[in-house]
């Protein structure tokens, strides 16, 4: 099954306009620059991905017209797609959608340059085809430039919605989000809402689709392709076995083809809502999302909802919990494990106690640095008096980061790059790898960011073995690397050039 994702570059310091305020003991993080997106109207980013070219690129709504955004479709919003390059300015832009209201939730990039978005619509006109009625989970693909290759509805003649997607062996998309219907689309419906699982090819076409849950609701917000070529999703769930009470953060395992493996519900008597999941450099899972509990497997909540992490081992037995936040409302909505095997979260806080510190009032975006025990190294507070939050996280660089989420006060899309004081940021001549896609099926991209001198990559098993050595032409900024003849496994990256050694770089081939 297929993948692709990947980290990268650095861009120059701009000045902050909102306010920042961080609390550690380890280095604090700053303000490179932000961008504020959109026009008149409501603008946000649901997701976003760094670029093969060092860029990035965004997915959101939009109900604007102007500005930055044209080719609107003219009703209650249309899903937004934009290209932007390393600093942050925007390449392009595009608006899908029909006369009725469409959202992007999910974008990656494909091997080709090209992208696959993953959304819901209740149009059934202008860029939407096929619609079974209602609410729609929505898949389009984009070329490199943005123009549309294929789009396609899932579901039936309920509501239904993609929230997540993930790439499978560079042959197709896995898709995942809820449905109501048990018609068009959908197989094996279990009853109220069940989380809902598409497959489909490169072209667009329908593989399989199948519905998990039970009687109660049960919605899926994030999925994953595993080392092992399978699928893992989290999102919560009302249904058992092992139901708590109220939503129960709800993990499932399954083969590639959708078969479960194993499921795991996690929580209290409140609810408890995942909202992201990553697989770990061990082969396990990082679960994020919030949680009201103060009991069964919720400990230390600091009251109202907290950000809840829970880490799990391969079989999906808990290794341990951590609650974050304080008095008032705080929500995670992203979770990354960090090339030092820590984590970044993005999410937002109300709190100004706890944890949190340097609230500029309401819901500010928040950001927290977690080492590989879930101990909480920094926190970051940005935002204004309106509401602000973060939706999506990426690193880019060791302890270097692009947030995107929504901005109140403007109510723009808000992407901010930071990174840490004292990591050598600006300093001249440091070399700067990042590599694409990561984890990867058969070729990784090794980019430099600038022209380099000759040099040398070297690939290391997790034994210590070399396996595989490779020159670096003088003046390229990159090399494609063929990894398809290694086995499946974590490997070490170093590179060498004009007495430079970075050798930080951790290759996943699945």
């Amino acid at each position: 099954m297929e993948r692709a994702t990947g980290p990268q570059l650095i861009g120059y310091l701009a000045s902050g306009i909102l306010g920042v305020c961080a609390l550690s003991a380890h280095a604090q993080p700053g303000v490179l620059w932000q961008r504020f997106l959109g026009g008149s109207m409501i603008d946000r980013a649901n997701a976003i991905q760094q670029t093969m070219d060092g860029g990035y690129v965004f997915a959101g709504r939009t109900y604007s017209n102007d500005g930055d955004v044209s080719g609107n479709h003219g009703g209650t919003g249309d899903a937004w797609v934009v290209k932007l390059d390393a600093q942050g300015f925007v390449v392009w832009q595009k608006c899908l959608g029909g006369s009725f209201g469409d959202e992007a939730h999910a974008i990656q990039q494909t091997s080709d340059w090209g992208y696959v978005i993953g959304a819901e619509t209740t149009s059934t006109d202008g860029d939407v085809q096929g619609s079974h009625g209602n609410n729609e989970g929505w898949l389009v693909r984009l070329n490199a430039q943005g123009d549309t290759l294929w789009t396609r509805c899932t579901g039936g003649s309920s509501l239904d919605a993609i929230y997540a997607i993930d790439g499978t062996n560079g042959q197709g998309t896995i898709a995942v989000g809820f449905t109501y219907s048990n018609d068009g689309d959908v197989w094996g419906y279990q009853g109220a809402n069940d989380g809902y699982v598409v497959k489909l090819d490169q072209y667009g076409a329908l593989a399989w689709t199948t519905c998990w849950g039970g009687l109660a609701y049960d919605w899926i917000n994030a999925v994953r392709t595993t080392v092992d070529g399978g699928i893992i999703t989290a999102g919560r769930s009302g249904s058992g076995p092992g139901h708590h009470g109220g939503d129960d953060f709800w993990v499932v395992r399954s083969d590639a083809n959708g078969d479960t493996l194993w499921t795991r519900s996690l929580g209290g008597s409140g609810n408890d809502r995942a909202t992201s999941i990553a697989q770990t450099m061990d082969g396990g899972f990082v679960v994020a999302g919030h949680s009201v509990s103060t009991d069964g497997d919720v400990h230390g909540n600091h009251g109202a909802f907290d950000v809840w992490v829970v880490r799990l081992d391969a079989a999906g037995d808990t290794l341990w919990t951590r609650c974050y936040g304080g008095s008032s409302f705080d929500h995670a909505y992203a979770i990354k494990q960090t090339q030092d095997l820590g984590f970044a979260i993005a999410g937002s806080t109300m709190s100004n106690d706890g944890d949190v510190s340097g609230n500029h009032g309401n819901d500010d975006g928040w950001v927290l640095k977690l080492d590989m025990n879930g101990t909480l190294e920094w926190q970051l507070c940005l935002g204004g008096t309106v509401d602000d939050r973060f939706n999506a996280i990426v690193e880019t660089d060791v302890n270097t980061y692009v947030l995107a989420g929504e901005q109140g006060t403007e109510d723009d899309a808000w992407i901010v790059k930071l990174s840490a004081e004292g990591v050598g940021i600006a300093e001249a001549g440091a070399l700067r790898v990042s590599l694409h896609p990561n984890p990867t099926w058969n070729t990784v991209t090794v980019m430099f960011g600038t022209a380099q001198a000759p040099g040398n990559i070297t690939i290391t098993s997790a034994a210590g073995q070399v396996v595989l050595t490779r020159n670096v032409v003088p003046g390229t900024d990159r090399c494609t690397i063929d990894l398809s003849d290694l086995a499946r496994g974590l490997y070490l990256l170093e590179v060498e050039i004009n007495g430079q050694v970075r050798s930080v770089e951790r290759v996943v081939k699945h």
